[in-house]
């Protein structure tokens, strides 16, 4: 069996075999679906949930639970498809700052004075992924990797019932040895992102709990767990919005300078700074 239909058949067997996530806010964003509703109802629905937005300011916290324990909560500016900007903060005070642009990635943990600036194709090697892909991971709402926000076009797509009313959705590979794929729930909810790479069969998944319908936004998703598997280590994280306090559409503006003073240092040193504080 080649390498690539390895990963696909493994993507395919983890959406089938996922439970279904933790339901913590009400569902049913718009009309409930129809009796027996077809796949193509079932996608069509789903994606006339996800509306337009420009930019949106909202409280946000982060826990990492493996390979080591830590939380953190902070402040989220992104304008779509441009840029997400991430105010860490400890009793009030900004620790850190985490800003994503359409070509680059920085990182500033203030303690230390450090900082970390790497190109957007140095970081997504693996996976060729857009600031949108990332502001649509995060939020709760399916993709097309390196590409937009799922649409009712449905070329280059493969639908399917996986038990009972659950279905998913299987997204031709951007590279050979690599797969990914959309559990939705019964309910007709994003309840799972799954992704696979042959290098080292590493795999990873974002788990999404039941949407929140924002006016003239659509649905977003409250809670988002992360976990990321390879052979030599194991990551969980989780990430809560508080889209209740969310401030949309204000035309906000956001930018990065380099911190004076600061030293440039690895993505990986990055990381270990961030965790010790």
């Amino acid at each position: 069996m080649k390498p690539s239909h390895f990963i696909t058949l493994s993507i395919i067997s983890l959406l089938v075999f996922s439970g279904c996530h933790s339901s913590k806010r009400s569902l049913r964003p718009g009309e409930p679906l129809p009796e027996n509703a077809t796949l193509t109802q079932r996608y069509d629905a789903l994606v006339d949930g996800y509306g337009n937005w420009s930019d949106v300011t909202v409280p946000v916290s982060f826990v990492l639970s493996s390979p080591q324990r830590f939380s953190i909560s902070g402040r989220a500016k992104m304008i779509h498809n441009e840029s997400i900007d991430i105010s860490l903060r400890m009793l009030g005070f900004e620790v850190g700052r985490i800003y994503f642009t359409v070509d680059s990635v920085h990182v500033m943990v203030k303690p230390k004075k450090v900082y970390m600036s790497e190109s957007l194709a140095e970081v997504s090697r693996v996976f060729k992924f857009s600031v949108g892909n990332v502001q649509d991971l995060i939020m709760g709402r399916p993709f097309v990797l390196g590409g937009s926000t799922l649409s009712p076009d449905t070329r280059n797509l493969a639908l399917r019932f996986i038990e009972g009313d659950a279905w998913s959705i299987m997204l031709a590979p951007s590279i050979s040895s690599a797969s990914y794929g959309y559990r939705v729930c019964a309910d007709n909810f994003l309840e799972y992102l799954v992704a696979g790479y042959n290098n080292g069969y590493l795999t990873a998944s974002c788990g999404y709990s039941a949407p929140v319908n924002v006016d003239g936004v659509g649905v977003v998703s409250p809670d988002v767990d992360i976990n990321v598997v390879n052979p030599k280590q194991k990551i969980e994280a989780s990430i809560t919005w508080k889209w209740d306090n969310a401030r949309w559409n204000e035309g906000i503006e956001s930018e990065w300078t380099v911190p004076r003073g600061y030293k440039r240092i690895k993505a990986a040193d990055v990381i270990k700074n961030v965790a010790q504080d």
